[in-house]
């Protein structure tokens, strides 16, 4: 398979999603013993809608996209 430079979009998206991500866990992980609770909740939900919205990326892109997972295939989805 022939492999191509990531577009500028492909490249915002994934580092959007990873600074969301590691941002999240670091803010819970030094809010967690403070009383601002509301913020640990907060990065939380907000780590858990990056990882969801990474999931359903990953399952709707073509499989010849690179931010599709690997070994995806949908025609083999759910069979036995």
């Amino acid at each position: 398979m022939a492999t191509r430079k990531p577009t500028a979009a492909e490249m915002t998206a994934l580092l959007t999603f990873h600074a969301t991500l590691s941002g999240a866990f670091v803010v819970a992980y030094l809010k967690g013993d403070e009383d601002t609770y509301g913020m640990h909740v907060f990065v939380g939900y907000a780590a858990l809608i990056a990882i969801a919205l990474r999931v359903v990326i990953g399952l709707l892109a073509p499989p010849a996209a690179r931010c599709a997972f690997p070994g995806h295939r949908p025609d083999r989805c759910w069979t036995g």
